[in-house]
C-alpha cells in the first residue's frame, strides 16, 4: 500500500480531505446507542461490517442491508437507528467532514476482500492518535484516513457504471433470500441476460451470484441456529437447501463445524460470558476451642 501515491493520483481534479471527528470500535453484544451520533448533522458516516450483518434505517423509512464485509455511507441527518439481529456483530464506525469529494450515500458495497487484523490495527491507531488531542497526530490521522477513504472508493469502483446495479442485486439477494432465489430470477428481475448478470457481478465482487447467495443464506443459518431451536430440517427448508445433508455440508465447509456443534460450541460461549458468577474471598474458620479453654471462658 502507498498512501501518498494513491493520494496523488485520486486528487488529480480536485483536492481532497477529511476531518476525523470520532471513530467507534463496536464489538459483540454492544447495542447501537444514538448518543454516539455528532452533533453537526452535515457531518458523514462510514461503517464497515467486519462480522455479523447490519441493517440501517434511515429517516424517510428505507432500511438498508449489509453483509458482513460491506461498507455504507451516510449523512448524520439522514441516520434513525441500526439494527442488528447477529449475536457476533462487529463494525467501525467514522465520524468525519469530507471536502472535494462525492461520497455514495445510504447504500451498502460489499467489498472483495479486507483484513480483519489489519483493520482493527488501523482503527487502534486512529483512537489513539485521536485520544492524545495533539495537532500534529490529529492531522497525521486524518491524513491516513483520507488515504484509506480513497482505497475503499476505489475499491468499490464508485465511478463506475455497474455499481448502482451491484448494490440493487446485493439487496435483491438479501431480502429475497428465503424464496428460493436463482441468478436466472435475478437476471429476469434486471432485464439482463443470465451471463451478462454472472460477468457484472464477479467483476463487481470477486465472486459470483451464486457464491454470494450461499454466504447470505449460511449467515442467517448461523444466526437461527444461535437464536432459535428451530430444527436442521427447518432451516434447510427455509434457505431453500435441497437436503439437510446439502445444508450440514455446506455449512461445515464454510464454518469448520457441522451446525449442530456450531450451535452447541456457540450457546456455550455465550452461557459462560452471561453467567461469570461473582468470586467470593474465602473467609478462614476460626480453630475449634477445646473443652478445656471453653469452660475457662465460661468461670
Amino acid at each position: 500500500m502507498e498512501p501518498i501515491q494513491t493520494l496523488a493520483n485520486s486528487t488529480l481534479k480536485s483536492i481532497v480531505f477529511c476531518n476525523l471527528i470520532n471513530v467507534y470500535n463496536t464489538r459483540v453484544n454492544e447495542p447501537y446507542e444514538k448518543k454516539l451520533l455528532p452533533d453537526n448533522r452535515d457531518m458523514y458516516g462510514l461503517f464497515l461490517t467486519l462480522e455479523g450483518s447490519t441493517t440501517f434505517v434511515l429517516k424517510n423509512g428505507k432500511k438498508v442491508y449489509a453483509a458482513k464485509n460491506s461498507i455504507f455511507f451516510v449523512k448524520v441527518s439522514e441516520l434513525s437507528a441500526i439494527i442488528s439481529k447477529s449475536p457476533m456483530k462487529h463494525y467501525v464506525n467514522y465520524w468525519f467532514m469530507a471536502h472535494g469529494i462525492s461520497l455514495p450515500l445510504n447504500k451498502a458495497y460489499p467489498l472483495k476482500k479486507i483484513n480483519f487484523e489489519k483493520e482493527i490495527e488501523f482503527v487502534t491507531l486512529l483512537i489513539e492518535h485521536l485520544q492524545t488531542h495533539v495537532d500534529k497526530k490529529i492531522q497525521y490521522a486524518n491524513v491516513r484516513f483520507t488515504c484509506r477513504l480513497l482505497e475503499w472508493l476505489d475499491e468499490i469502483n464508485y465511478n463506475n457504471q455497474s455499481d448502482d446495479f451491484i448494490s440493487e442485486v446485493v439487496m435483491f439477494i438479501n431480502e429475497n433470500v428465503e424464496t428460493g432465489i436463482t441468478v436466472k430470477k435475478i437476471a429476469q428481475k434486471f432485464g439482463y441476460c443470465v451471463k451478462h448478470t454472472r460477468t457484472l457481478f464477479q467483476n463487481a465482487l470477486g465472486l459470483s451470484p451464486k457464491q454470494y447467495i450461499d454466504t447470505v443464506r449460511l449467515e442467517r443459518a448461523s444466526t437461527l441456529l444461535i437464536t432459535t431451536n428451530m430444527p436442521l430440517q427447518e432451516i434447510a427448508d427455509k434457505f431453500s437447501f435441497s437436503t439437510v445433508s446439502h445444508f450440514i455440508n455446506a455449512f461445515k465447509k464454510k464454518y469448520g463445524e457441522s451446525p449442530t456443534n456450531f450451535r452447541q460450541l456457540t450457546n456455550n460461549k455465550m452461557h459462560q460470558v452471561s453467567s461469570s458468577p461473582i468470586k467470593r474471598k474465602k473467609v478462614a474458620t476460626p480453630p475449634q476451642k477445646t473443652t478445656k479453654e471453653r469452660r475457662k471462658l465460661s468461670k
